[in-house]
């Protein structure tokens, strides 16, 4: 991709914030003086308006800089979400914030259901995390699978325009717990075309839920996978170790985890990024009677993300750690 270069005013070259702020106060400055000996001059409210005015443009300016340096990189970070997974979409976002990458957030599109968009859609604090985010078309098949291939389209779409060679993807119930460790799982991909969370061709299973992989490669097998995503033939890992092989892919082959949903699961991903897929733990955990993964993996507002008593229940035991409480949670 061309390197996006935002230029200063006079287009001589490359836009210095500190430098065009300095000049503009110099300029404020000089219209103050020059209005202090007309009749109507700056009073000193006018005055800390506008220099506040340019303060602000020089925080504005420094933040547009910093998205551009993200696109200016070879690799984009894709997240899909749906309503099923915005309690931990946060604590998702949050990770992929601080590895200073270009962050997309591809969200279904909820819509249709109009009575439910209070639980269906994430609160703006939450979508604010992400660099873009995208809402796809309505979609009323019921199926988790449906929206998300259609997140991955429109996602992979648009890294695609804007340039991006390589595409990390996760989905929005997964979070990283070392997200400083980005640039190791990133140079793992080397020449190859797929680094997936999971690779197991005994099972024909190639995992989805995390994976990074070239742009155009990936956009190609949604798109192919698109045409059966309304027949039940075959999973998304299954079509994606089949179209593995019919194209020949070469696959960057990762150590599994040995059991997935637990909090302990060593494996490349896990054991380099803290990868882990906080909403099969939830599930998991409560049907083995454990207790649940940290608070601070959740999003606790609204309460309307949360169905029957299972809010109430989760506050308490957080709060108290009393056993009775976690027994509850395991009843519901």
């Amino acid at each position: 991709m061309k390197r996006l270069i935002i230029s200063n005013p006079e287009q001589t070259g490359e836009l210095d914030p500190e430098a065009l702020y300095k000049k503009k106060v110099e300029y404020r400055k000089i219209d103050i003086e020059r209005r202090s000996k007309l009749s109507k001059p700056y009073t000193e409210q006018d005055i800390k308006k506008v220099m506040n005015h340019e303060a602000d443009v020089l925080k504005w300016n420094k933040e547009d800089l910093k998205r551009a340096d993200k696109l200016n990189k070879d690799t984009a970070i894709l997240v899909a979400a749906h309503a099923s997974t915005r309690v931990w979409l946060k604590a998702c976002l949050e990770a992929c914030k601080k590895t200073s990458y270009f962050v997309v957030l591809a969200y279904d599109n909820p819509f249709h259901k109009v009575k439910e968009n209070a639980r269906a859609f994430p609160v703006p604090n939450v979508m604010s995390l992400a660099d873009s985010v995208i809402i796809k078309h309505k979609t009323f098949l019921h199926s988790v699978a449906v929206c998300h291939y259609w997140n991955m389209i429109y996602g992979l779409s648009i890294i695609k325009g804007l340039g991006f060679k390589n595409t990390f993807a996760l989905n929005g119930d997964c979070v990283m717990e070392k997200p400083e460790n980005f640039q190791q799982i990133l140079g793992m991909l080397g020449d190859g075309d797929l680094l997936p969370c999971q690779y197991e061709p005994s099972r024909r299973y190639v995992g989805t839920m995390g994976w990074l992989g070239k742009t155009d490669m990936m956009l190609d097998f949604f798109h192919t996978h698109r045409k059966t995503l309304h027949m039940y033939s075959r999973t998304t890992e299954g079509h994606l170790w089949f179209y593995a092989l019919e194209n020949k892919l070469k696959i960057v082959v990762p150590e599994n985890p040995p059991e997935y949903y637990r909090v302990v699961s060593p494996g490349t991903w896990y054991n380099i990024l803290g990868f882990r897929h906080i909403h099969a733990e939830h599930k998991v955990h409560r049907i083995r009677k454990l207790p649940p993964p940290d608070k601070k993996f959740y999003d606790l507002e609204p309460k309307e993300y949360y169905q029957g008593g299972e809010w109430a229940l989760l506050q308490k035991y957080w709060e108290t750690k009393d056993e009775k409480h976690l027994k509850q949670w395991w009843g519901v």
